[in-house]
């Protein structure tokens, strides 16, 4: 018996062995759970980031930028333009320059280098020396007046280029554009932007105010600011726009496969109201076609010039004065030549059957004769008909002659002297 026990004790041991070591491995939590142990690793993380939370704070007071010369104060007041502060405190660290000279340069350094940062400025920046200890604070102040962050920065291919992109702006009927323009170069922006509104009613139905700065004065790197100012809000003028241009459609397709006296005709039927309206200079294309309740020259012309065109029929704004008045009017090619149209003159005498005239009958207008030269279409070559053969035996038209005529190049014999005397008084002495 003894044996037998001693023999079932050696084999629990042999099975208890291995169970200790998986025990040892795994840890008695697996086995037995500690409720506060498994809370405090939970807790521990939490805590630690509650500890770490002061030294950030205390980390960001702590720095301060340093500068050392001028181009890394011209950088840091980027900086400070970019995020839109105000002020702003930077050490002076082995400064190599004089920093008061530096900064009564620095407007026009920026100017100079980026002009949108002078631009963003209103006047040049102010600043303050500050001993603390041994170490030299600088503290800048600048007044903004522009978002930097509201100025493109652009490199156009050529300069068609960078006026599309303006011309865009106005078809889409924004506010205002400023951009940074690299390579720039001079643009007479209010005659580009007002001969466009007037040969693209369809796209401007109101035409607005324009605004346009351009800084500095000179120089390869530019700032360009346009502003457009209408007294209509963007959906009315997007409405307004949309019923301009099924208006223009309407008429456009009665204008098509007409004659220019038959397209006269319907151009006063729908342009001309009934009533009359007032004469206005700044009325617009939607007053002008859709409302009918104000118009005036240059966007009757306008709107002319832009159906006849379309409709396949040339056609040109003249610009000139009448009555000594400044004027637009229209004169259309016809089969004869340019022939003259006032619709708007029309419109305001009540004559609803305008008619085109030449240039010699517009009494009371004057425009330049250069700008406007009279074009007279080709005149149709006629045909010539087909020579007849020519009949050496047949008669030619001096055939009532009796005698046949000589050949003026066949040798003449001379004339013999006449024996009979001279009727005429010789100038000889006898």
């Amino acid at each position: 018996m003894i044996e037998t026990t001693e023999k079932e004790a050696l084999r629990l041991k042999k099975l208890l062995l291995p169970l200790l070591l998986v025990l040892l491995l795994t840890g008695c939590q697996s086995l037995y759970p500690d409720d506060d142990l498994f809370v405090s690793e939970h807790v521990a993380p939490f805590a630690y980031r509650e500890t770490e939370q002061p030294a950030e704070e205390t980390s960001g007071v702590e720095l301060i930028q340093s500068v050392s010369c001028a181009s890394d104060i011209r950088d840091a007041i980027k900086r400070m333009l970019n995020r839109g502060e105000g002020s702003s405190t930077f050490l002076l660290k082995d400064y190599d320059g004089a920093v008061n000279e530096d900064m009564k340069n620095m407007y026009f350094a920026l100017r100079d280098d980026s002009p949108k940062y002078a631009y963003a400025m209103e006047g040049p920046p102010t600043w303050n020396l500050v001993q603390d200890g041994t170490d030299t604070l600088i503290k800048i102040s600048l007044n903004i007046q522009k978002d930097v962050k509201a100025i493109h920065t652009r490199l156009y291919k050529n300069k068609e280029a960078f006026e599309e992109e303006v011309l865009t702006v106005l078809r889409q009927q924004g506010r205002s554009f400023t951009v940074q323009v690299s390579g720039y170069q001079d643009t007479d922006w209010y005659t580009l932007l007002d001969d466009y509104i007037l040969n693209h009613p369809d796209q401007i139905v109101e035409a607005p105010s324009i605004s346009v700065y351009v800084f500095p004065d000179r120089g390869m790197v530019r700032v360009l600011e346009l502003h457009f100012d209408y007294n209509t809000d963007q959906e009315t003028l997007v409405q307004r726009k949309n019923d301009t241009n099924s208006y223009l459609n309407l008429i456009c397709n009665q204008l098509s496969r007409k004659s220019p006296e038959e397209m006269v005709e319907v151009l006063a039927r729908y342009l001309i109201p009934a009533t009359g309206y007032e004469a206005d200079p700044n009325a617009s294309v939607y007053s002008q076609v859709v409302l009918k309740s104000a118009g005036s020259s240059r966007t009757m012309a306008s709107v002319i010039a832009y159906l006849c065109n379309r409709a396949g029929v040339a056609c040109e704004i003249v610009i000139g004065e009448r009555e000594e008045e400044p004027w637009y009017w229209n004169r259309i090619l016809c089969d004869d030549g340019w022939r003259s149209l006032d619709l708007h003159a029309a419109a305001l005498e009540g004559n609803f059957h305008p008619a085109l005239l030449p240039s010699a009958e517009m009494i009371g207008y004057s425009w330049d004769p250069l700008r406007y030269l009279e074009i007279e279409p080709p005149e149709p070559e006629e045909p010539s008909e087909p020579e007849e053969p020519i009949d050496p035996d047949a008669p030619t038209e001096t055939a009532e002659q009796t005698e046949p005529v000589e050949d003026s190049e066949a040798p003449q014999p001379e004339p013999e002297p006449s024996t009979e005397p001279s009727t005429e008084a010789s100038t000889e002495e006898p």
